[in-house]
C-alpha cells in the first residue's frame, strides 16, 4: 500500500486539510481503483469459505440433524453412566466402559462440528448484516458529503484554536486507525481442503464510507460546528470497529426469534435457497416451491401454537423432502448460470472475430432460453434447454474458428509446437543440473531463484522479454478468438527474431552496448568542441539515447541497432552543422569588427572636418544600436541569428562603407555630385542628433552611477531593519536583482538618461519599504508591554480604517463628470462594500486587545512565573491568529497583493505584519525558561 501523507499538527491548518485530501483512500473515493492491501489470494469477504467450512463440518447432513444425534448420545451417555454406577448382576463392566468411552469421543468430534457451525452461522450472519448496507451507506455518505458541501464555509484560523487542535489530532489519529485496519490481513486455513486464504480487515467500500465520513468531520469544521465534526470523528472510530469485528468474528448477533420451534434451522435454509433462485432469474420455480413452503409453515406455525407434541417428527421429513428439492433446484440453478455465462463468452468471441449472422442467431437463441427459465418450474427442463444451447452456439463457435483460421492460415495445434520448440531453445540458454533440470541460483536484486545464465554477459532483462512474451503468446494461443491468435503468432515470431539474433550472435547485447558508448562519446565531444552551439538539440539526442538504452532489452536487436545507428549518424551531421556555424560566427565576428573601424574613422572624419556649435567626438548614429544588437545575434550562435547579422552587417557596411568613402573624396578636394552631397549632409545630421543624445547620456553619467550607490546603501539598510524585525526581506531581494540588472543593461547602451528614469521607480519602491519598516521598528521601541499596545493600535486602526474604505480612497477616485463608476457596471458596489466587511469582520473575530493586555502580564516580573507563562501562550495565540490570518486568508492576500499605495488603511496594513513577528519573538523570549 501507499502511505497516506505525513498529516503532522504543526503544519498549518490548510495545509492540513489540502494532505488530507491527498490521502491514499480519499483520492479513490469516486474511484473504482480503492487502496488495497497486499497479499495474494485476496477476497472481500470469507463468507464462501466460511459457508463451505459448515458444509464440510456436517458431512452432508443438515444441522438439525447433527443436533438430535447429540442430543441421542447425551441420552445414551447417561444411561451408559448409570449402568456403570449400578451395574446389573450380569452386566459386562468393561465392555460397558469401552462403549462409553467410543461414544465420549464420538460425541466430542460432533460437538466439536456442531460449534464450528454455529460460530460460521454466527459469524456469516454477522458479515450480511454490515455487508447488507454498504451501497446505501455509501450513498448515504456521499449525499451528505455534497449537503455539507453547499454549506457557507468559515475560516478554520479563526475557530476556537483549542478546540481545533483537540479536532486535528482526533483526526489524525481515526484516519490511522482506518490506514491500518486497511493494511492488515486475516487469513483462514479452510477445514476442507487445507488452504489459507487471505481476507482484507476492511474492503475497498468500507474504506471509502470512513474516509467519507472523515471527509464530513472536516467540512463540519469548516461550517464552524467544531463540536459535530469531533462527533462525526468518534462515529468514524466507531465504525470502523463495527466493520473490523464483522470481518474477523470478534462478536456475535442477538439470537434470531424462535418461528418455527426447532425447524427454525431447515425452514430457513428452505426460505435461502427460494430466495437465491428469485434472484438467479428463476421466478417461477421460486414460486412453486415458495407456494409449498408457505403452506407448510402455516401448518407449523399452527402446531406451534397449540404445543403440539412431537413437532419434529411430525414435520421434520416432509421439510427434509422440501429442503433437498430446493437444494437440487438451487445447484441446477447455478449449473444454468454457468452455461449461460458460457454462451455469452462464446457469443462475444464470435462478435470479435468479425462475425455478424452467426452471433445474432446464438444471442436469439439465448434470450429465448433465458425467457424459458423465468417461466418453467421444473428446473432439469431449463437445464436441459440451456444445455442444447450451449451445444447449438459451440458449434457454431467451432465452425466459425475453422473457417476463419483457414482463411487467416492459422494453425493452432501449429503455434503450439511453434511455442514448444522456441520454449526449448530458450531453455537452451540456462546451465542444467546433473538430472537435466534447469539450475537456478538467487536474484541479487528481487531475491527470487532464476535460472543459471550459460552466457554472462547475457543481461537478465531480455530473457525475462521472451520469457513474458511466451507467456503472453501461451494464453492467447488457448483462447477462442482468431484475433487472439494471430497477436499470438506474432509474439512467436518476435520471440524467434529474438532468439535467433542472440543464437547467432552471443555477444549481441555488448555489441548494442558498444553502439550506446560510440553515441554517446559522439555527443560528449559534440558539446565539447561547440558548448554554445544550439545546447537544446545535444539535450534532445542524450535523451534520444536515454530512451534506446531503456527500451533496449524490450525490442528487437536489429531495430535497436539501426535505430542506434541512425541517431550518431545524425549527430555527426549536427557536428557537421555545428562547424558551418562556428565559421560562419567567426566571419561574422571579424567583420562586424570591420565595420566598427569604419565607425571609428568616420568618427574621426567628423571631429576633423566638421565644425560648429555642435562639436563632434565621434559617430553616434543610428548604426551603433544596431551593431549592438548584431554582437548579441552573432553570440546567440543560432542559425537563424547569424543569417540575422550577417543580412545586418551587409546593409550597415554598405551605408557606412559608402558615407566613409564620400567622407574621404570631399577631404581630398574632389566635388561630390547632387546626390552624394544629399546623402553625406543627411547622414550628417543624423550624426549630429546623436552627438547631442550621446552628450546628454554622458552628462547623466555620474549621476546615474551615483544613485546606483544611494539605491544600493538604501537597500543594506533596509534589509538590516527587516532582519531586526525577522520580517521577510523577498522585495528587497527583488529590488537588488533589478538593480544589478538596470546597472549592466545601461552601461551596455549608454542610455543614463533612461537609466535614471527607471531608478526613480527603484527608488521608490525602496523608501515606501524602508519607511514601512521604520515604522513597524517605531512600535517596538520601549518595553515590551509598550510595544504590544503600539502594535495593536496599528491593527485597530487598520480594522477601523477598513470600515471606511470603500466612503474614504474608492469613492473619490471613482467620481468623473458622467457620476461615480463604483455605481456603473461592471462595478457592483454591494459586492465591494462586502469584501471590506468581510475583512473587517474576520479581524474583529482576533481578540486584539486580550493580546495587548496578556503581553503586559508577560512583562510584569511582580507576577509569578506561572502566571506569566499563560499570559505569554494567550498572547502567542491570539498574535498568531493574526498572522495567519494576514497571510492564509484569501481576501485579505487579495488586498495585500492589490493595495491601495495612497491609503492609510494599506499602510497601516504593512507596518502591523512587519512588527508581528517581531512581537513573536520579543515575546517568546521574555520569559528564560
Amino acid at each position: 500500500m501507499t502511505k497516506t501523507p505525513n498529516l503532522v499538527l504543526d503544519t498549518p491548518v490548510d495545509d492540513w486539510v489540502t494532505a488530507f485530501n491527498r490521502a491514499r483512500g480519499w483520492k479513490r473515493l469516486r474511484g473504482r481503483n480503492e487502496s488495497r492491501p497486499d497479499a495474494k489470494n485476496l477476497r472481500a469477504s470469507p463468507k464462501r469459505q466460511l459457508q463451505e467450512d459448515r458444509a464440510f463440518a456436517l458431512n452432508g447432513d443438515r444441522s438439525s440433524l447433527l443436533r438430535d444425534v447429540i442430543a441421542n448420545q447425551e441420552d445414551r451417555l447417561q444411561a451408559l453412566d448409570a449402568a456403570i454406577a449400578n451395574p446389573q448382576p450380569d452386566a459386562d463392566i468393561d465392555a460397558l466402559t469401552l462403549e462409553r468411552e467410543a461414544l465420549a469421543q464420538e460425541h466430542g468430534r460432533d460437538k466439536a462440528d456442531l460449534a464450528i457451525v454455529d460460530r460460521v452461522d454466527a459469524h456469516v450472519a454477522q458479515l450480511r448484516a454490515v455487508e447488507g448496507h454498504l451501497r446505501g451507506d455509501l450513498r448515504d455518505v456521499r449525499t451528505e458529503i455534497r449537503r455539507l458541501e453547499e454549506a457557507a464555509p468559515v475560516d478554520l484560523n479563526v475557530l476556537d484554536q483549542d478546540l481545533l487542535a483537540q479536532f486535528r489530532q482526533q483526526h489524525v489519529m481515526v484516519q490511522g486507525n482506518v490506514e491500518r485496519a486497511r493494511a492488515e490481513i486475516m487469513k483462514i486455513t479452510s477445514a476442507s481442503d487445507g488452504k489459507t486464504l487471505s481476507y482484507a480487515i476492511i474492503n475497498g467500500t468500507e474504506y471509502k464510507i470512513l474516509f467519507g465520513m472523515l471527509e464530513q468531520a472536516i467540512l463540519l469544521a469548516g461550517s464552524g460546528d467544531l463540536a459535530a465534526a469531533t462527533q462525526r470523528v468518534a462515529e468514524t472510530q466507531t465504525q470502523l470497529i463495527a466493520f473490523r469485528t464483522a470481518r474477523t468474528g470478534a462478536s456475535t448477533l442477538p439470537t434470531l426469534v424462535n418461528e418455527y420451534g426447532d425447524l427454525d434451522g431447515p425452514m430457513n435454509e428452505v426460505e435461502g435457497q427460494i430466495s437465491l433462485l428469485r434472484d438467479k432469474g428463476m421466478p417461477t420455480a421460486a414460486d412453486q416451491f415458495g407456494f409449498r413452503l408457505e403452506a407448510l409453515s402455516v401448518a407449523i406455525k399452527q402446531a406451534v401454537a397449540t404445543n403440539a407434541p412431537d413437532l419434529r417428527d411430525t414435520f421434520l421429513k416432509e421439510v427434509t423432502d422440501l429442503s433437498q428439492e430446493t437444494i437440487e433446484a438451487r445447484n441446477i440453478a447455478l449449473q444454468v448460470l454457468q452455461l449461460w455465462a458460457d454462451i455469452r463468452t462464446d457469443i462475444a468471441t464470435l462478435r470479435a472475430n468479425g462475425h455478424r449472422v452467426r452471433p445474432e442467431r446464438c444471442q436469439r437463441k439465448l434470450d429465448e432460453s433465458i425467457r424459458l427459465a423465468e417461466v418453467q418450474a421444473h428446473m432439469p427442463l431449463v437445464l436441459e434447454d440451456v444445455r442444447e444451447v450451449a451445444d447449438y452456439v459451440r458449434t457454431r463457435l467451432d465452425r466459425a474458428k475453422d473457417q476463419d483460421l483457414r482463411r487467416a492460415n492459422l494453425d493452432p495445434e501449429e503455434l503450439q509446437s511453434t511455442l514448444e520448440a522456441l520454449d526449448t531453445r530458450y531453455e537452451d540458454f540456462f546451465k542444467r543440473t546433473r538430472s537435466g533440470e534447469i539450475a537456478t541460483q538467487r536474484d541479487t536484486k528481487s531475491g527470487q531463484q532464476k535460472g543459471k545464465k550459460k552466457n554472462s554477459k547475457l543481461p537478465r532483462g531480455a530473457l525475462e522479454e521472451i520469457e513474458l512474451q511466451m507467456l503472453a503468446a501461451r494464453q492467447l494461443i488457448e483462447s477462442d478468438s482468431v484475433d487472439a491468435l494471430k497477436t499470438a503468432d506474432e509474439y512467436l515470431e518476435g520471440v524467434a527474431n529474438f532468439i535467433a539474433a542472440i543464437e547467432q550472435d552471443p555477444n549481441i547485447y555488448v555489441h548494442l552496448e558498444k553502439g550506446f558508448t560510440d553515441v554517446e562519446k559522439s555527443i560528449a565531444k559534440t558539446k565539447k568542441l561547440y558548448p554554445l552551439y544550439e545546447p537544446g538539440r545535444l539535450l534532445d539526442f542524450t535523451a534520444e539515447l536515454d530512451a534506446l538504452r531503456a527500451s533496449h532489452l524490450t525490442r528487437l536487436q536489429e531495430k535497436v541497432t539501426r535505430d542506434t545507428e541512425e541517431l550518431h549518424e545524425r549527430v555527426m551531421q549536427f557536428r557537421a552543422e555545428m562547424l558551418e556555424l562556428q565559421t560562419l560566427k567567426r566571419a561574422l565576428v571579424t567583420q562586424a569588427d570591420g565595420v566598427d573601424k569604419i565607425i571609428k574613422k568616420i568618427g574621426e572624419r567628423l571631429k576633423k572636418d566638421e565644425t560648429g556649435i555642435i562639436q563632434f567626438d565621434g559617430y553616434y548614429g543610428p548604426e551603433i544600436a544596431r551593431m549592438a544588437t548584431i554582437r548579441d545575434q552573432i553570440a546567440e550562435r543560432s542559425p537563424a541569428s547569424l543569417r540575422q547579422a550577417a543580412a545586418g552587417l551587409v546593409e550597415i557596411n554598405g551605408n557606412l562603407g559608402w558615407l566613409l568613402s564620400l567622407l574621404e573624396k570631399r577631404k581630398a578636394g574632389n566635388d561630390l555630385d547632387e546626390t552624394e552631397s544629399e546623402y553625406v549632409q543627411g547622414l550628417i545630421g543624423v550624426a549630429r542628433s546623436g552627438q547631442l543624445d550621446h552628450d546628454a547620456n554622458e552628462a547623466k553619467k555620474s549621476d546615474f552611477n551615483s544613485g546606483i550607490s544611494d539605491l544600493t546603501r538604501k537597500l543594506s539598510e533596509t534589509k538590516q531593519l527587516l532582519e531586526h524585525l525577522k520580517g521577510d526581506p523577498s522585495e528587497i531581494t527583488s529590488l537588488e536583482a533589478e538593480r544589478d540588472g538596470l546597472e549592466a543593461e545601461t552601461k551596455k547602451s549608454g542610455s543614463y538618461i533612461d537609466g535614471l528614469g527607471k531608478l526613480e521607480g527603484l527608488n521608490s519602491r525602496a523608501a515606501q519599504i524602508a519607511d514601512d519598516a521604520r515604522k513597524a521598528s517605531e512600535i517596538l521601541d520601549g518595553d515590551l508591554a509598550t510595544a504590544a499596545s503600539n502594535c495593536a493600535n496599528a491593527i485597530q486602526l487598520f480594522t477601523l480604517k477598513l470600515g471606511t474604505f470603500v466612503e474614504d480612497i474608492i469613492e473619490p477616485v471613482g467620481e468623473t463628470d458622467q457620476g461615480n463608476q463604483l455605481a456603473m457596471p461592471p462595478f457592483d458596489a454591494a459586492s465591494i462594500n462586502g469584501f471590506f466587511t468581510k475583512l473587517q469582520s474576520s479581524l474583529q473575530k482576533v481578540n486584539v486587545a486580550e493580546m495587548s493586555t496578556q503581553s503586559g502580564h508577560v512583562a510584569d516580573r511582580s507576577r509569578s512565573l506561572s502566571d506569566r507563562k499563560i499570559a505569554r501562550k494567550t498572547a502567542l495565540q491570539e498574535l498568531r491568529k493574526l498572522m495567519a490570518l494576514f497571510d492564509s486568508f484569501a481576501p485579505m492576500q487579495h488586498f495585500r497583493s492589490h493595495p491601495f499605495a495612497k491609503a492609510e488603511a494599506s499602510e497601516r496594513l504593512v507596518t502591523a505584519r512587519q512588527a508581528l513577528p517581531r512581537l513573536e519573538m520579543r515575546l517568546l523570549t521574555a520569559i528564560k525558561d
